[in-house]
């Protein structure tokens, strides 16, 4: 591999060391309602936070319906977040970064969605 090509590895390997100092740092407290709402969810309660209580309060059904799906398998919804978060980052850095080196662009873009802090 040339080293012009390196340029376009290094935001995507950036993003990943950027999670790895974020970790820890997440979910927080709305992530935690959709929890709620996927586990009566599963349980059978239909979608409401507290049971017999009729009241719409997430703003995300597919993702109240992908943490369900994924607490039914028996799986943990913080790191099934956390997880699928940084997988979804990092591929949107690689993209942007590959779109860079096809069109032989500015990489700057997928540097900059690297280092976001709010994507970390």
């Amino acid at each position: 591999m040339s080293a012009a090509r390196w340029k376009y590895w290094l935001p995507p390997l950036a993003a990943l060391l950027h999670a790895w100092w974020w970790r820890g740092t997440g979910p927080v407290d709305d992530d935690y309602i959709v929890y709620r709402y996927a586990q009566n969810l599963v349980a059978g309660e239909g979608l409401v936070f507290n049971a017999g209580e009729r009241f719409e309060g997430f703003t995300t059904p597919l993702w109240v319906f992908l943490h369900a799906g994924w607490q039914a398998l028996g799986g943990s919804s913080p790191t099934f977040a956390v997880g699928l978060g940084v997988i979804a980052w990092v591929a949107c850095v690689a993209l942007a970064s590959g779109h860079a080196a096809r069109s032989k662009g500015p990489v700057w873009p997928a540097w900059w969605l690297a280092a976001a802090p709010a994507l970390a």
